[in-house]
């Protein structure tokens, strides 16, 4: 329930943000992502190391900064056959620098919340959730000033929550839309 609070809170500030006259645009997008999890204690065993997935985005962006929510499900049968679902969603504050009108340079820092349920120690299914900070890097290109594509590289360290992750690394690509 409380990725539905988050992105309420988001969208209703994004709405507010975007009708104000001190140049605040409403982001809309959708990223497609491919995520790599580092193991520990043998959980390659349970889940797949590589998922793809598309989910939405939603933000707010004033003069090269931003703040923007995303939600992505995975969800996938390894080659033991154990079913597993993973839904990740979190925010990142944003920071574009321009190198000219049509590429600009992307950083982020936010925080991710990932949460699993699959088969992991017995034959029962678990659902099992951890945290932690995100870090990316990247580029955006500007097709106008409404339409920007972005590919990143995403790293989340996993702080608490579950032993069997030391880390997350995605490739995300993507489309922004700003109003």
């Amino acid at each position: 329930m409380k990725k539905n609070h988050l992105l309420t809170i988001l969208s209703a500030v994004a709405v507010i943000l975007s009708s104000t006259p001190a140049k605040a645009d409403l982001v809309l997008g959708a990223d497609f992502t491919r995520s790599h999890f580092s193991y520990e204690n043998g959980a390659e065993n349970y889940l797949e190391s590589n998922y793809n997935s598309i989910g939405p985005v939603i933000g707010i962006s004033i003069s090269g900064f931003s703040l923007e929510g995303y939600y992505k499900t995975y969800s996938d049968s390894n080659k033991n056959d154990n079913d597993s679902k993973i839904k990740t969603y979190g925010a990142d504050f944003v920071l574009r620098l321009p190198t000219n009108e049509y590429i600009d340079f992307v950083g982020s820092v936010g925080y991710a919340k990932y949460e699993f349920e699959g088969n992991f120690d017995s034959l029962t299914k678990e659902k099992l959730d951890c945290h932690g900070p995100r870090f990316g890097l990247g580029m955006q290109i500007n097709l106008n000033s409404h339409i920007g594509l972005r590919a990143m590289y995403h790293y989340t360290s996993i702080n608490e929550g579950i032993d069997y992750f030391d880390s997350i690394n995605e490739l995300t690509a993507g489309i922004r839309l700003s109003f």
